[in-house]
């Protein structure tokens, strides 16, 4: 059930996205001038700002200087990118760690993470309530109706990880609701939830147009250093294609780095989302870390198995791809 949406911060953040490829049309000749085993590369990307790493990397070249071309295909979480990583249709891709590690753990593949693409940051996630909603602090959410994007997946462990010190338990079934995030809004407006998780740019629209207010802040409390997402190959890919995956993860995580500058931001977002330039600007963000650190990654691995999402934890470092 895990596989139905990947997304670290949902997959139906934007409305839509245009596809980019990088350099020109190669046929992927093992035999390229830097040795690298395949040149061309299918990669899953979702119209997120989680997703800015490999969209910035083919903007600003990065990928053309590794020798790489990148040709992206829209997926729309782990239901799609899962599948396509294992079947081939896909050589890498984004997604949640919800799912990269429950496709470890229940052995549907055995994944290599190959670079980090977003981290919980206060002000990134949050559970919002409407403006006269009677739900002051976090306790009060007993028993009442919560939307998520998708249950069973990061948003529905996150909440219930950050209720749980609150002697919230939340019984995904009866207390969530499946609510696409562009109809969040409404959704709190009309009553027929009472809270929602929400990520930007929703929580600022919310807040604008309804008077929607925080009652938890997911980057802060036992959530606040949850690693959302991130980019991954299967183990034979990265075995068969050590050269190109290296090649692949330096692209990125230059682009990671450059992320950090607002200005970056606000011009390569706009390009592959539907999110305004002005709107941009004003967003809160997470994290783009610049490497794959295992200690960033094992309160994932905690919150999984301490909510039932895992049976046993994964085994990250056998996870990483180097340096």
């Amino acid at each position: 059930m895990i596989f139905r949406h990947a997304a670290t911060l949902a997959t139906a953040l934007l409305l839509g996205l245009t596809t980019a490829g990088c350099g020109d049309d190669d046929t992927g000749d093992p035999k390229s001038a830097k040795g690298l085993e395949k040149t061309t590369l299918n990669v899953g990307t979702m119209p997120i700002v989680d997703d800015a790493g490999v969209q910035l990397a083919i903007d600003r070249g990065l990928f053309k200087a590794e020798g790489l071309t990148v040709k992206t295909r829209m997926v729309k979480g782990g239901a799609e990118a899962v599948p396509a990583l294992k079947g081939g249709a896909l050589d890498l891709s984004f997604g949640g760690y919800t799912t990269w590690f429950a496709a470890q753990s229940q052995r549907v593949m055995d994944l290599k993470l190959v670079a980090d693409s977003y981290r919980m940051r206060p002000g990134v996630l949050v559970l919002a309530v409407p403006k006269n909603s009677p739900v002051k602090r976090p306790k009060d959410l007993a028993g009442r109706k919560i939307a998520v994007n998708v249950k069973h997946n990061l948003a529905s462990l996150l909440t219930r990880t950050a209720l749980a010190p609150h002697g919230v338990k939340v019984d995904e079934e009866k207390n969530t609701v499946e609510v696409p995030y562009p109809q969040m809004e409404a959704a709190l407006k009309n009553g027929s939830v009472d809270a929602a998780f929400m990520p930007e740019p929703f929580i600022s629209q919310a807040a604008k147009n309804i008077g929607a207010r925080t009652v938890v802040d997911l980057g802060k409390g036992p959530t606040a250093t949850a690693p959302i997402a991130g980019y991954a190959a299967t183990a034979d890919f990265a075995t068969k294609h050590p050269k190109t995956v290296a090649a692949f993860q330096r692209a990125v995580n230059k682009a990671q780095k450059l992320l950090a500058d607002e200005a970056v931001r606000k011009d390569i977002i706009p390009k592959y989302t539907e999110i305004p330039a002005p709107m941009v600007a004003k967003l809160t963000y997470g994290v783009f870390p610049t490497d794959l650190d295992p200690a960033r990654l094992k309160p994932m691995n905690d919150m999984m198995i301490e909510q039932g999402y895992l049976k046993q934890p994964v085994d990250i470092d056998s996870m990483l791809v180097g340096p």
